[in-house]
């Protein structure tokens, strides 16, 4: 099993060097780096922490898709794109994070698949003059423009890009009304990871990002997601996101012991 880390995690330091360092020390094999953290940072120090600490680059991000917005916007986004494109090659990153819009109003599904197939498509094809992965992650929002995983399989598979998935997120599922069971309509091959989290369950749409908890101090039933996810065949990383602001409080390494306990549960369950 491949153990990530998510540097949402430990935001509230924005210490580069002490991520890796901890993963190093707590035995994650990456790190999902956020790039408003590592934009502080030269690239060469960065990846010269990432080799001495024999840690990966997991993912960098993330790029919001603008769906529905003016050509202003799309033309800023595609630059970004490039530029996290770019960085991805040169850290050997595994891929980018994309988001869905969440300023699209009261448009209809049909405008907005469209559109988001036509950008996604040419992401994609951006991203594969520099051999890297785009993975979109599924938020269930309420005004998310993609918010189930139906909706963002159906974008995926119209898209038809090998370099395209999808990020899975056990706080985002709790937030939709089946629980996941969509992802049981693919293949593993399609989800790029899992974002390991718990948080309280909610009427579907009706919740926010920063009331995440850690895994099984919530409502999510992690039996039933490790069952699906291994019934679809998935063979990804795991990776540790407990995007909450009180988690911040406590000290970078006791992030990790938690993060290492969550993972070390995750694996049992794998082997089941």
């Amino acid at each position: 099993m491949q153990r990530w880390m998510h540097q949402g995690t430990t935001m509230r330091y924005c210490n580069i060097e002490g991520d890796i360092v901890c993963c190093k020390q707590y035995g994650f094999d990456a790190i999902e780096l956020k790039y408003n953290i590592i934009c502080n940072y030269n690239r060469e120090q960065i990846k010269d922490l990432l080799w001495k600490n024999d840690v990966r680059a997991g993912s960098i991000g993330a790029l919001w898709i603008p769906v529905l917005q003016d050509d202003v916007r799309k033309s800023e986004r595609e630059l970004q794109l490039r530029s996290l494109c770019d960085l991805a090659e040169y850290l050997e990153a595994d891929y980018i994070m994309i988001l869905p819009n969440r300023e699209v109003g009261n448009a209809e599904w049909r405008d907005i698949e469209e559109d988001a197939v036509r950008l996604i498509k040419d992401y994609s094809n951006i991203a594969e003059e520099y051999n890297v992965n785009l993975a979109m992650e599924i938020m269930g929002f309420s005004d998310c423009c993609i918010n189930t995983i139906d909706k963002s399989l159906e974008i995926i598979n119209r898209v038809g890009k090998d370099n395209l998935g999808l990020v899975y997120d056990f706080y985002h599922i709790l937030g939709m009304k089946d629980l996941g069971e969509g992802i049981l309509g693919t293949e593993g091959k399609n989800i790029f990871s899992v974002h390991v989290n718990d948080g309280e369950r909610c009427s579907p749409g009706v919740y926010y990002d920063d009331h995440r908890l850690w895994l099984g101090e919530g409502a999510l039933k992690v039996e039933n997601q490790i069952d699906m996810l291994k019934r679809i065949g998935y063979k990804g990383p795991f990776s540790v996101e407990v995007y909450q602001q009180e988690m911040w409080e406590i000290s970078m390494e006791a992030c990790y012991k938690k993060a290492q306990n969550s993972m070390d549960r995750i694996e049992k369950l794998l082997r089941v």
